[in-house]
Parts: C-alpha cells; structure tokens; sequence
C-alpha cells in the first residue's frame, strides 16, 4: 500500500496506512450561515391583567356676587353654581357635599367690605387647621388653595371664624369656592 502524503519538512500527522508523517495545510475559510430555520409555535396565552379603576367626575365652582353679611360662626351663601358634578350645594347655598372620597384641591377666596375679618374652610362644621385667612382693611381679597382627603357625604364651606360679622360687597365676585377631585 503506497501513501498519497508527502511530507515537507513540517508534519504534524500520521498517515494511518503508511505510518509516514502528513503535513497539515493553513485552516479554511468559515462557511456561509445557513438559513433560518422555520417559526416555532405560537405560546401559551397570558393570564388578564386586573381591571383597572373607572374614574368619576368630582368638581364644583361656586360662588358669591350679592352683598351679604356673615355673622360669626356662620357660612358664606355662594349661591351661583358655575359647574358641577358630584358636589351637591346644599338648600341656603353655605354646605357642598361631596359625593366620592378622593383626595381634592380646593381653593376658596374672600373679598370683604369689612375693615377686619376672619375666615376659614371648614368640612362638617369644623374648621380645616392652618385654612384660618384674615382680612385687615376694607376691600382686601384674601385667598388660599389647600388639598384635603374627604370621604363621601363630607359638606365644605367657606365659615366666619372672626369675633364679629363681616359684610361681603355688592355686584361682584365677592367669595368663591372650587372643589377639584385629584384622581
């Protein structure tokens, strides 16, 4: 049996017939990727994520432009009702109920024609803490906007706070209050 390989000096193989060293040629170049092989099968459909929350509308705007004079301890009428929905005025226009618990921002405002006057955001009757405002001359507006939790059925209102009465102008915008639910 004769060997096909001839060696040049630099053999690194055997050749198993003749037991003669092979030399070992410089390495190919890499074949061409080959196709992409078929789509596998469609998985397993995913559990249904969970329901998500339905939001209702919760806002109100009301406000006062009749001259009227709030005695202590007493609430401002704001007997226009701009816009709302699930806030309810109540019957003298002093109480709003609001009918979904959420977080809201409310701001309210006065403009007296008093010399001197206190007043405050007040939820069920009792003044809201750090809600106090006080007028000190004649025709100041005074303003504020604070974010309150309330529950539903809780009633807002814009209170007298001051140890005498106070007197809201004529023919304007004289006292506001606007409830905006946050989410």
């Amino acid at each position: 049996m004769s060997c096909n390989y001839i060696c040049a000096g630099n053999c690194v193989n055997m050749c198993s017939s003749c037991r003669n060293v092979v030399a070992q040629g410089p390495r190919g170049f890499q074949g061409f990727q080959g196709p992409t092989g078929p789509t596998g099968a469609t998985g397993a459909t995913g559990a249904t994520g969970a329901s998500g929350i339905t939001l209702a509308n919760a806002y109100g705007s009301f406000v006062s432009n009749t001259q009227q004079t709030v005695a202590n301890g007493s609430e401002i009428a704001l007997a226009v009702n701009n816009a709302s929905s699930n806030v309810t005025p109540n019957a003298g226009n002093t109480g709003f109920t609001v009918n979904i618990t959420a977080p809201y921002k409310i701001s309210y405002g006065v403009i007296s024609s008093s010399a001197t006057g206190n007043f405050a955001l007040a939820v069920d009757g009792a003044e809201v803490p750090n809600s106090e405002l006080a007028i000190t001359q004649a025709n100041q507006e005074r303003s504020n906007d604070i974010i309150l939790n309330l529950t539903s059925g809780n009633v807002v209102g814009i209170t007298n706070t001051g140890v005498g009465s106070f007197t809201l102008p004529a023919d304007s915008v004289n006292a506001f209050l606007t409830l905006n639910r946050l989410i």
